[in-house]
């Protein structure tokens, strides 16, 4: 899981933290430097405040994301929005206070500090690759998680974490007439485990049969793990390369057997102290934009200002979630029940921004102080799709085992869902959060809820 927040990438990330950590310590060093204790004190007061806002700041804005930091044009106008808030933040203190030293004392020292890390960044992308070497997989098994497993690792090719090697099939893998349609390049068969081994030396190998008895040795794989290649099984290994829970041939003892899920009494007592202190907090912060969405919304079209919708929660109770309306009254009128499409005519012009900002949820703050929601979690669905996901899609009702959030794993991690299918993928993305729940975990989520509203990411 924390390789998964680090972009699994971990090592990257690390030079880029060294790096990062080592210009601002120079940079400032440069600056502030002197033989007057006040020098010296000016530069330990910057210091321990800018290391901490660096690092928020630098993950808001998915600077440890290897994928943005291979990329030059993306990198620098991350880097620009990251550096943007400080200075903005500056500018307005001094604004307020009709006293601009304090601008002009830490401005210089700033744009240093964004200079050289910018230029560190992009000398990194390129050398950082050179450096690295990905570790080479081999997939076990032509089945279902085979082949979805194969998917993954070509989509995390850009990252340069894994080599995906190929895979092997079994006497009973039922899709093997399928190669050519699915691109996947077969190795040979299981009995040729030996000499596909000695070639082509992977470091690590998953298993992805699903006629174990058949086909699966443990004393030969034994043999492996014991000369240094890591053994996983296929929903393991997928659950660490892409955070999400292959749903799909999951097999009920994997769940039982697994490590997570844990419900523990204190966390979740916490957890409910903090949805409460934070929901007043943030209802109080956000009161004149609550008032201005208000207003906007009368003038845009007739209609209530607030929406009213019943979701089912935890334990499949059922509550009535709070929105603003973002729609037009008569939205469902002669459709029914129907997910939102992208560009959809029913959404209002004052909607659609809400939408886009995610100022519509903001009600649902109210939901959170009466218990009913909290900050983090999975997103609550409406009763008629659930009765519909529950018959199609495996362990679904599993969601409703904590309480829905404002935001949540899935929501940073997937598009709006608005197909059955979609909805089979995010749910591997709820049952993630709820096998790993912990505070650490909402505390990033809710950071990367931040990088969307800032960079607009996923909203219809």
């Amino acid at each position: 899981m924390k390789n998964y927040l680090l972009s699994n990438t971990p090592t990257d990330c690390f030079l880029y933290l060294i790096g990062d950590l080592s210009i601002i310590f120079l940079s400032l060093q440069v600056w502030f430097g002197g033989y007057t204790t006040g020098r010296r004190l000016l530069w330990l007061w910057t210091l321990s405040r800018l290391v901490p806002l660096y690092l928020l700041l630098f993950f808001v804005c998915d600077l440890f994301c290897v994928r943005v930091c291979r990329k030059p044009t993306l990198l620098i106008q991350r880097i620009a929005a990251a550096f943007s808030i400080p200075f903005a933040l500056l500018l307005v203190y001094s604004l307020g206070r009709a006293d601009f030293s304090l601008l002009v004392r830490f401005l210089p020292p700033l744009a240093m500090v964004m200079l050289f890390v910018l230029l560190w960044r992009l000398a990194a992308g390129q050398l950082l690759p050179l450096i690295s070497s990905p570790r080479r997989v081999l997939i076990v098994g032509h089945t279902f998680n085979g082949r979805k497993l194969a998917q993954a690792l070509k989509e995390h090719k850009p990252v340069g974490k894994y080599r995906f090697l190929g895979i092997v099939e079994s006497a009973s893998d039922i899709f093997s007439t399928e190669v050519e349609d699915d691109g996947v390049e077969v190795l040979g068969k299981i009995g040729d485990l030996p000499k596909i081994v000695n070639q082509y030396r992977p470091q690590i190998m998953v298993i992805a049969l699903d006629e174990r008895r058949e086909s699966f040795s443990s004393e030969q794989f034994l043999d492996y793990k014991l000369k240094g290649v890591k053994i996983y099984d296929a929903p393991d290994f997928y659950e660490q390369l892409t955070g999400k829970i292959l749903i799909n041939r999951l097999r009920p003892s994997w769940l039982l057997f697994t490590g997570g899920f844990h419900r523990r009494g204190m966390i979740r007592k916490v957890k409910r102290l903090v949805d409460i202190i934070l929901s007043i907090l943030l209802l109080v912060l956000t009161a004149p934009i609550l008032l201005l969405a208000a207003i906007l919304i009368r003038l845009d079209s007739p209609g209530p200002i607030l929406f009213t919708q019943e979701r089912v929660g935890e334990g499949e109770e059922i509550f009535k979630l709070y929105k603003f309306r973002t729609m037009r009254v008569d939205a469902e009128q002669r459709s029914g029940p129907i997910w939102t499409r992208k560009n959809d005519r029913r959404i209002t012009r004052v909607g659609r921004i809400l939408r886009q900002t995610r100022i519509d949820e903001l009600p649902q703050l109210i939901n959170v102080f009466k218990g009913e929601m909290s900050l983090v979690g999975p997103r609550p669905e409406r009763p008629f799709f659930v009765q519909q996901l529950d018959r199609v899609i495996p362990y679904y009702k599993q969601r409703l085992v904590v309480k829905p959030g404002i935001t949540g794993w899935a929501a940073v991690n997937y598009r709006y869902c608005a197909t059955v299918r979609e909805s089979g993928e995010k749910l591997g993305y709820d049952l993630f959060y709820i096998k790993h729940s912990s505070l650490v975990l909402d505390f990033f989520i809710a950071l990367k809820t931040i990088n969307i509203i800032l960079f607009r990411k996923g909203a219809l």
